[in-house]
């Protein structure tokens, strides 16, 4: 059998969500531990080992809370794994799972990611999920009941876990099933940002849950017993229809939420214009580039914010309301009637109407139909002539033009301060930058 490289940051990230509470030791005999810093030796210091990665399960300890290699544990509970494509663990599934559940952490239009769910679920039908798998790994029974009494998980509930995207605000989320299927989720954050972001998740759900929507549903939340943690419902409908294309659902969902709090402010006076504010601050301020961003494409998009930026009417009114800042085909589901929406963590009031329905076009264009910005100012176009949208600009009086243009503001500039700041970029991030920088030169003609 094959012996796959085992990174440090997933050996910290189960270490935070099993045992944090015990030393942080790796035995690692065959040189097996990759990453940044696996240079650093956690041999243990006693007979106890946290995490035995040795090919062959050589090692006379007494105790370990996990093992990856190739013999088998009959004392231990077996897991899968699947793992990014850049070898990083995304998924953990109990080797006794007999649902793909999930995939209730894998949603996207896209026709590659339609046929991996259809693989998935059939390959799970007849028993073979082994085949998909990447490895296996065996945990110490005790740190399972562990990990379900700190995050009030039934008993006869079953979980998998999906790591999360690498970045200063990953997070861990465990989906919950009763066997059959998934009823909840539970986000557990480790950084303070992240924290931050799941306790304005929190706010935005409880206040929004008030309201008796017709077009728009969303999770229920409690919070959890630790910091950092809270339990959401599963929005998911029995039958649901591909999202990825702006439709009168998405616009009529927009206009509920628009109505639960609205105002006219000063472009000045609003959350948009200070987050822009303090984010071309940072950037005009000396930053070297620490990953492979493109150093001309970076300079050229922060000229062009700033021009931009000096061009608007900042005396101008416009109407503002609840954003979910996040509005995009991945976070959320549809069907004939209504618009499911999750993942609020980057809600706010008091941002200019509609950035959400321009974050969608830009996001689905881009990362799902990989088209260039002449096909997504087109989109935009057409969405914005259709009477749903006709509608809704001329209830609230909205200028196109001048939202559009704060919008690339507000949006470009908080993505590009995060890419600045990543140690490693993501493919798609860089198609992102491309799409931001014909943008501006588009609306500045420059």
């Amino acid at each position: 059998m094959r012996t796959l490289p085992v990174y440090l940051s997933d050996l910290q990230l189960l270490h935070q969500l099993f045992c944090s509470e015990q030393e942080f030791s790796v035995y690692d005999p065959h040189q097996r531990l990759t990453g940044v810093n696996s240079q650093r030796k956690f041999f243990p210091s006693h007979n106890k080992v946290c995490f035995n990665i040795s090919a062959n399960g050589s090692g006379n300890f007494n105790e370990m809370q996990f093992y990856f290699g190739n013999e088998k544990m009959p004392d231990m509970k077996k897991f899968y794994y699947i793992n990014n494509p850049d070898g990083t663990l995304r998924w953990i599934i109990p080797s006794d799972t007999n649902q793909a559940s999930f995939l209730s952490l894998y949603n996207s239009g896209s026709l590659k990611a339609w046929m991996y769910k259809i693989f998935a679920k059939t390959i799970f039908s007849l028993g073979c999920k082994k085949i998909m798998m990447t490895g296996s790994f065996f945990m110490k029974p005790d740190l399972v009941s562990n990990v379900k009494r700190i995050y009030d998980i039934k008993e006869e509930e079953q979980f998998t876990v999906f790591t999360g995207t690498r970045g200063e605000n990953r997070k861990i989320i465990i989906e919950i099933n009763n066997g059959k299927q998934t009823t909840h989720f539970i986000k557990i954050c480790f950084s303070e940002s992240a924290k931050k972001n799941l306790q304005n998740e929190i706010d935005m759900l409880t206040t929004l849950n008030k309201y008796d929507f017709t077009s728009l549903s969303m999770p229920h939340v409690a919070p959890g017993k630790r910091s950092g943690t809270a339990r959401l419902s599963n929005v998911k409908p029995g039958v649901s229809i591909p999202a990825s294309r702006i439709t009168d659902i998405h616009l009529k969902a927009l206009t509920e939420l628009y109505a639960t709090h609205h105002e006219q402010k000063n472009i000045l006076e609003t959350a948009a214009w200070k987050t822009i504010e303090n984010n071309l601050q940072w950037m005009y301020s000396e930053h070297p580039l620490i990953n492979d961003m493109d150093e001309f494409k970076t300079r050229r998009i922060i000229h062009l914010l700033g021009k931009l930026f000096a061009s608007l009417p900042v005396e101008a009114e416009v109407p503002v309301s609840v954003s979910h800042g996040d509005f995009t085909p991945w976070n959320m589901y549809m069907d004939s009637n209504r618009l499911y929406v999750y993942d609020w963590e980057l809600a706010k009031n008091g941002i200019p109407m509609l950035f959400d329905l321009f974050h969608f076009v830009f996001q689905a264009q881009v990362l799902l139909h990989r088209n260039n910005f002449s096909e997504i100012k087109e989109n935009i176009k057409n969405v914005l002539q259709t009477p749903a949208a006709q509608s809704l600009t001329h209830k609230y009086s909205i200028d196109t033009t001048l939202h559009y243009k704060l919008y690339l503001l507000f949006n470009i500039s908080y993505y590009m301060r995060i890419y600045m700041n990543e140690q490693e970029l993501l493919t798609q991030s860089h198609w992102m930058i491309d799409a931001w920088l014909d943008a501006l030169q588009d609306i500045t003609g420059s």
